[in-house]
């Protein structure tokens, strides 16, 4: 679930302007539902803490894989996620979370059995529109999973 925060964190890094962009920053991130939807897919809500400094923007059409190598393994969405300016608190992201039909049950526990997390990657698009203004769609690929785990807004640690 850490992938809806890195592509928030993304949106938040990547764009150009207003100063007080790059000062939005995501202090905190913590699963605050799940709900298994089948065998293979999961709903969820995230809670995420962000301090807003600047206008208001949102966050829509997240989308992304996660990789193990080259295949595969799963697939998230989520948002929108709409924060207001000038405010700082807890806003709460839907998401869905679904393992990919070419990957059978036995193989994903027997990844997780492995523990190693230095294979996986993941590709997350994203838009993000601040208002007043227009939309940017933003993609990044191949993001080390390992980056992302941990505590949360662990995209801003000093390592």
């Amino acid at each position: 679930m850490n992938f809806f925060c890195l592509a928030l964190s993304l949106a938040v890094l990547l764009l150009p302007g207003c100063s007080r962009i790059r000062n939005i920053r995501v202090l905190s991130y913590n699963v605050k539902s799940l709900e298994i939807t089948g065998l293979r897919s999961v709903n969820g809500v995230i809670a995420v803490d962000i301090d807003n400094p600047a206008s208001e923007f949102t966050v829509s059409d997240i989308k992304g894989v996660v990789k193990y190598g080259d295949n595969v393994i799963a697939e998230y969405s989520g948002g929108p996620l709409t924060v207001k300016a000038r405010s700082s608190g807890i806003r709460y992201l839907h998401c869905k979370f679904s393992i990919s039909k070419d990957v059978s049950l036995s193989d994903i526990f027997s990844m997780a059995g492995r523990g190693d997390i230095d294979n996986y990657t993941t590709d997350v698009s994203l838009r993000f529109r601040r208002k007043p203004g227009l939309g940017r769609k933003f993609r990044l690929d191949d993001i080390p999973v390992k980056r992302l785990l941990g505590n949360g807004g662990g995209l801003f640690s000093e390592n």
